[in-house]
């Protein structure tokens, strides 16, 4: 049950709607009423998702269905950890292929490229907590524009890496900002990724 669990939330994450609207829009798509209660069960694993339950939500956030072969659990492997407010020098042996642990994939449909790192400091809450996941996959080093005011893992050059809210100044310099401390200025990026998932420790 664990692993549709996992698709449940992959889908909706994918579809970008909450339990609720997938309740109502279930309740259209089958013909009956679905209360989010059960939408909740689902994602909690504690109740089945039927063969025309899951067609339905495939159909309504665009999620394809699982197939045989994906049901298994996939690991994740934990590069290290990211600075919300402390600095942090991040143990990362992603380029080894190799890391500080593994954790099963959140749900199904990830890029094979997907990472993890841990939280470390409270400058990011209540986006992120120390100890939760982040999960990111395409780093970036050129043209970072399209990352402004965006959610990112920042590597820095001196070796430091942040979770932080990427932003730039009129003059072209980048800074780190965060939802309950003082921007980091004066920096200079290695690379960047966009978050794609904060999973609570």
């Amino acid at each position: 049950m664990a692993t549709f669990k996992n698709w449940i939330s992959g889908a909706l994450a994918h579809g970008q709607i909450n339990q609720a609207e997938l309740a109502r829009l279930m309740s259209d798509e089958l013909g009956k009423p679905i209360d989010r209660s059960i939408i909740n069960k689902m994602v909690l694993g504690t109740r089945d998702i039927s063969a025309e339950e899951m067609l339905a939500i495939s159909k309504i956030t665009g999620f394809d269905v699982p197939s045989r072969q994906s049901t298994s659990a996939k690991m994740i492997p934990v590069v290290g950890f990211v600075g919300a407010g402390q600095e942090i020098y991040a143990i990362d042996d992603h380029e080894k292929g190799a890391g500080l642990d593994e954790v099963e994939m959140p749900y199904f449909g990830m890029h094979p490229s997907t990472v993890a790192v841990r939280v470390r400091g409270d400058s990011m809450e209540p986006a992120c907590y120390e100890g939760d996941l982040i999960f990111y996959d395409n780093r970036e080093s050129g043209d970072l524009t399209h990352l402004i005011g965006k959610e990112c893992v920042v590597s820095l050059t001196d070796g430091r890496k942040f979770v932080k809210i990427l932003q730039r100044h009129g003059n072209g310099d980048w800074y780190l900002w965060s939802n309950n401390s003082k921007p980091i200025d004066g920096i200079r990026i290695e690379w960047a990724a966009r978050v794609k998932l904060i999973q609570r420790r």
